[in-house]
């Protein structure tokens, strides 16, 4: 088993840091639509692999951009998601690390397989102070 981890084409987020880092739910530049399209010719799917995939934006279009067309599995879990590193007592994630909610994931990301057997708090402690999602 061969294991590649992957982990966005440039996001939104990075544009104009730190000031940027605080942008919800951003989303892939251009650059970033670019990158995660040459990812079909760096790292080639086929219907065998499994893509476990972050609840984030960027993520999920990366994944979305890089698997078009191959019918391989595609599984969103939080277990994979933004961690503060190194940790810090009492932080809080920033914003443009945020999950987005099982409900918008549902709806635009239809055709992938939610991991939803796992402690809700899995899920809600990273949304806590989301105050809007794109749906």
């Amino acid at each position: 088993m061969e294991l590649i981890f992957i982990r966005h084409g440039q996001g939104e987020h990075t544009l104009n840091m730190p000031s940027s880092l605080h942008i919800q739910d951003p989303a892939l530049t251009k650059e970033g639509i670019l990158q995660a399209q040459l990812l079909r010719n760096q790292f080639l799917l086929s219907v065998t692999d499994l893509i476990v995939i972050s609840p984030i934006r960027r993520t999920l279009q990366t994944a979305m951009i890089w698997s078009e067309g191959i019918d391989c599995t595609k599984i969103i879990t939080p277990l994979v998601s933004p961690r503060i590193f190194p940790f810090k007592k009492k932080s809080k994630t920033l914003p443009c690390d945020e999950l987005m909610r099982r409900e918008a994931i549902k709806i635009e990301f239809a055709k992938y397989t939610l991991q939803e057997d796992l402690p809700t708090h899995l899920w809600d402690k990273w949304n806590k102070y989301i105050t809007r999602t794109r749906v």
